[in-house]
């Protein structure tokens, strides 16, 4: 679902719960947050290379 990800977290947060069962919350909050800072890096990395 990469091509989904986006760098919002809310976004992201919403995309997960549609793709996965994480019956807590504070995990899917975990992984939402880490996919975001991901997403970010992905985007600063290519801003980077781009350069």
């Amino acid at each position: 679902y990469y091509s989904r990800m986006t760098l919002d977290f809310q976004t992201t947060k919403k995309i997960l719960e549609e793709v996965a069962i994480i019956p807590l919350k504070r995990p899917c909050d975990k992984i939402a947050g880490f996919s975001t800072n991901l997403m970010k890096r992905f985007r600063k990395d290519q801003f980077v290379a781009s350069n």
